[in-house]
This record gives structure tokens, C-alpha cells and sequence, in this order.
């Protein structure tokens, strides 16, 4: 059974930044959940690999907060 979208973006963000299920929410500001400059790269490159896509540092520099990725992610795989 293939995930959806928004379930592989939570299990992304989980491995990379090492957070808990509770503590991952759309509203959730991902500084906050302490991403740095070095996760949003390995962030980006699992969610590009994971959905076969481009993303540029132009689209990553608008997440602030988790909903704001797993919004990009559904937009793009439509």
C-alpha cells in the first residue's frame, strides 16, 4: 500500500529531525523543531527522491511550518 503524501512528509521530517509523532503537527514551526540549514538540505533531497521532484531553495525558503511542506508536496504530486 503506497503512503499518501502527507503521511510520507511526517515520516521525512520524523527521521531527519528526530521528533516525535505528538510533536509534529501542520501548525508546527519547523525551526521550533529545531531544522537547521543542514537538515532543510537532507530534508529536501529525501522529499525529492521520495517524490521524484525538483524543489528549489526559492520553494524551501517558504516553510516555516510543517503544513507548509506537506501542502508544497501535495501541490506538486497532483
Amino acid at each position: 500500500m503506497e503512503m499518501k503524501a502527507k503521511e510520507m512528509v511526517y515520516k521525512i521530517l520524523r527521521e531527519d529531525l528526530d521528533v516525535t509523532k505528538e510533536e509534529l503537527k501542520d501548525d508546527a514551526e519547523l525551526e521550533k523543531l529545531g531544522m537547521d540549514e543542514l537538515d532543510k538540505v537532507e530534508i529536501t533531497m529525501s522529499l525529492e527522491e521520495e517524490f521524484n521532484l525538483t524543489i528549489t531553495d526559492e520553494d524551501t525558503d517558504k516553510w516555516v511550518k510543517v503544513g507548509d511542506v506537506v501542502k508544497y508536496i501535495e501541490r506538486e504530486v497532483e
